[in-house]
């Protein structure tokens, strides 16, 4: 719950200011694709190096994979936002944004991912770790694009009314 209302409160400000500004008008659809972002700097990229883990998995330090993961999000919504708003000539630095974490690539740990004398162990836990990952995917996407949707239709709604402020 407390992730969901910073996410927003993120949202929110973002989408406030650019319609403020007239960057941008604020639609459902738009709201949709703002969750699509976030579903992409928050879930998909970070996920493409660093895909969730369950309990008992063998990874590389927390701290060097807690940097790979802020740094890839901050990288990819800001390339996001190149593509989405900046000039032509400018947005292929957006693509190269999009890239360099995963150029640079997501710390591993140097051995097997489940170390257990038992094959069938290894394998049912590969398998609970496959299901994990499209558990927490799934999920991931309808939480974005609930809250891209709720946004978008909150700020149209009671916080902006024909792009101004309400009292």
């Amino acid at each position: 719950m407390l992730a969901a209302i910073g996410f927003s409160v993120l949202l929110l400000a973002i989408m406030g200011q650019l319609q403020l500004s007239g960057i941008t008008r604020l639609t459902a659809l738009k709201g949709l694709a703002w969750g699509g972002a976030g579903f992409i700097a928050f879930f998909v990229a970070p996920g493409l190096g660093l895909p969730p883990e369950i309990p008992g998995v063998e990874a590389a330090p927390l701290e060097n994979r807690q940097e790979w993961w802020v740094l890839t999000v901050l990288v990819t919504g800001a390339g996001l936002a190149m593509l989405a708003f900046a000039p032509k000539l400018v947005k292929i630095g957006g693509l190269v944004l999009l890239a360099a974490p995963h150029l640079v690539g997501a710390p591993h740990g140097a051995g097997p991912e489940f170390s257990h004398s038992d094959p069938q162990v290894v394998e049912t836990l590969m398998a609970l770790h496959s299901d994990f990952i499209l558990a927490s995917a799934y999920t991931n996407a309808v939480f974005w694009l609930v809250l891209g949707l709720m946004s978008a239709w909150v700020l149209n709604k009671w916080v902006l009314q024909g792009g101004e402020r309400t009292a």
